[in-house]
């Protein structure tokens, strides 16, 4: 019995030494003192060339393992919070910045996307960029687009009353998931050729 007792005590103690020692996790906090423009992030990705691009509600920067970069061309923009970023075809690196639109860079420059060129609104929640069809599919506040590269083809309330608010996109089998506010999900099986 004594031993029965003196193996439950161990196993007891045991357990919470494990869990004390599970429970301490390293982290390292980064802030606007290391370079981030914003202390609020929106948005985190990793693109195939490892460099981690961060969308915060005061621009967009760059992580290359050693230094932030800070790119002045959106920071300093009124509407600057970078909401979603992707990356598509060519190493290109997609990014809502939430009221002025879609906005492509090319490693190079700045290319700006509105709905005066056919995305149905400015204020974009998420990107997607799907492989298998070669094609953005970009989810607003009010309506779904999806570009091709040349034209935006644009999805709005699917005859709903309430305005499509699009919170996730993925993919499943041949299908492209669409998961909304108030309107449940759409599971999208058309794509417009390029």
């Amino acid at each position: 019995m004594k031993t029965k007792s003196v193996c439950f005590v161990v196993f007891f103690i045991s357990l919470f030494l494990f869990q004390l020692h599970a429970q301490s996790l390293s982290s390292i906090n980064i802030t606007v003192n290391d370079g981030l423009p914003s202390n609020t992030i929106r948005a985190i990705y990793k693109d195939s060339r490892g460099l981690l691009w961060i969308g915060t509600d005061n621009g967009l920067c760059s992580y290359d393992g050693i230094k932030f970069k800070v790119y002045d061309e959106i920071s300093k923009q009124k509407n600057n919070a970078i909401w979603a970023i992707v990356e598509g075809l060519q190493h290109n690196i997609w990014f809502s910045a939430y009221g002025n639109g879609l906005v492509k860079f090319d490693g190079k420059k700045f290319t700006c996307y509105d709905n005066k060129n056919g995305l149905i609104n400015n204020s974009i929640r998420k990107l997607y960029f799907s492989k298998k069809h070669q094609c953005l599919i970009i989810g607003t506040e009010n309506g779904l687009s999806v570009f091709t590269g040349s034209k935006f083809k644009s999805f709005p309330s699917f005859h709903q009353k309430t305005p499509l608010q699009v919170l996730g996109i993925n993919e499943w089998n041949d299908k492209v998931l669409i998961t909304t506010r108030y309107n449940g999900v759409y599971a999208l099986t058309f794509f417009i050729k390029k």
